[in-house]
């Protein structure tokens, strides 16, 4: 029933029928797309007790060995300082993460990923790669290329767009 249900919930174009312009149809299945990936994708992470964003939070600090300044992880995240740190309350809470004092300067403070963190990405991502690789699996290596070729440029015009 719960599978019949996300079937219909994600494959509603028909309620779009009445649009007959390409780039609204283009658009409104950017986004159709985009939200299916965001649930399989949250889906995956809830498998390990995480959101997207305490994912996305915990991979940065596994990257960054000696951590991150609380900043620079908001910065990477495009998050607010508001809540970058609730985030932390949260990581901190479930152990994934610690925050330690600058040695140079007290008044910043850096996030680092705990052995319990570091253990829980190492058994997420290699299940996290395979779930990227199945979601583009219907297309080919060619398609891949000029997929992202597509959006990369779509992105750039949009960057502009943004900034004028």
């Amino acid at each position: 029933m719960a599978e019949h249900h996300a079937e219909h919930q994600w494959d509603n174009m028909k309620g779009y029928a009445w649009i007959k312009d390409m780039p609204s149809h283009l658009l409104i299945n950017f986004v159709r797309t985009y939200n299916m990936i965001e649930f399989i994708l949250n889906k995956h992470y809830q498998e390990y007790g995480l959101s997207e964003t305490k994912f996305n939070a915990l991979f940065l600090l596994y990257k960054a060995s000696d951590g991150l300044l609380l900043s620079e992880l908001g910065d990477l995240m495009l998050v607010t300082r508001a809540n970058i740190t609730g985030l932390m309350d949260r990581l901190e809470k479930d152990e994934l993460v610690q925050r330690l004092y600058h040695p140079n300067d007290r008044r910043s403070i850096i996030a680092k990923i705990t052995e319990k963190g570091r253990e829980i990405i190492e058994k997420i991502i290699p299940r996290h790669i395979k779930i990227n690789q199945e979601l583009v699996s219907n297309l080919s290596e060619e398609e891949k290329k000029i997929a992202n070729t597509i959006l990369e440029k779509l992105y750039q015009h949009l960057l502009s767009m943004a900034n004028k």
